[in-house]
């Protein structure tokens, strides 16, 4: 049987200080951490892990969602740190996360920098300087569309729009979803990914809508933390409020 437990990291972000949510799972046989957080947290993840008895030195592999900078921060220190971990990733998210093709956070970033002057201009040059310094990391394993279990009864759920190649991770028997930025949360309530940081709003409802077909009992969002009740209405609350893609 699978276990879960979620993580939680204090950071910095864009906005301020920042918690996330990585989330681990374990079987006796593989552990595997779901995203990687802000650069320099490497111990911070180890003393979460260390909480539920587990370690960075036990990692088997771990998910990356996207290549966001505060999910894939500390992915290429925690692949130093244990060289034996298998880096898991979307084959459309993997040149990315490798540093083969250039950030498309940093993209969207050089773009908007285009417009702005002033005060908001020198934040601009400052959050793309922050990202250019994100270590990119190997990927072992790229998954494509017949590729979709991670192990045994843990399952990847394509949920683009956010980033192209965005994955959630699914625990079947749990019937819990790891939604990485598919969906966010506040004071218990489900909500869509940010639309500021959205490549594609129409894609993200319909990968919302996709969501809502699923038997999800539990979400457990990267912002916001864990969700539970009826997910299905809440997801249809979303929708509703997002139309339909």
């Amino acid at each position: 049987m699978i276990e879960y437990r979620v993580l939680t990291l204090r950071g910095q972000s864009s906005a301020g200080p920042a918690v996330v949510h990585p989330v681990v799972f374990f079987d006796g046989a593989d552990v595997v951490l779901c995203d990687a957080g802000f650069p320099g947290q490497v111990e911070q993840i180890d003393a979460e892990l260390k909480k539920h008895g587990l370690s960075v030195g036990g990692l088997t592999k771990i998910v990356i969602t996207h290549h966001d900078h505060d999910h894939m921060g500390s992915l290429r220190a925690l692949k130093e740190t244990n060289p034996g971990i298998e880096i898991v990733a979307d084959e459309r998210e993997a040149d990315f996360i490798e540093g083969a093709k250039t950030s498309l956070r940093l993209v969207q970033a050089r773009a908007l920098n285009a417009s702005l002057t002033g005060a908001d201009l020198g934040f601009g040059q400052w959050f793309c300087s922050y990202l250019e310094t994100i270590q990119p990391c190997a990927v072992d394993r790229r998954l494509g569309p017949e590729d979709r279990s991670v192990i045994d009864g843990l399952e990847v759920v394509p949920t683009p729009g956010h980033m192209p190649g965005h994955v959630s991770l699914y625990l079947r028997d749990a019937a819990l979803l790891v939604s990485g930025d598919a969906l966010a949360a506040q004071d218990g309530r489900l909500m869509m990914a940010n639309p500021k940081f959205t490549l594609d709003m129409a894609e993200a409802v319909r990968s919302v809508e996709r969501l809502a077909a699923m038997r999800i009992d539990t979400v457990v969002c990267y912002h916001g933390g864990v969700v539970s009740g009826d997910i299905r209405r809440m997801l249809d609350v979303l929708l509703g409020m997002h139309g339909s893609a």
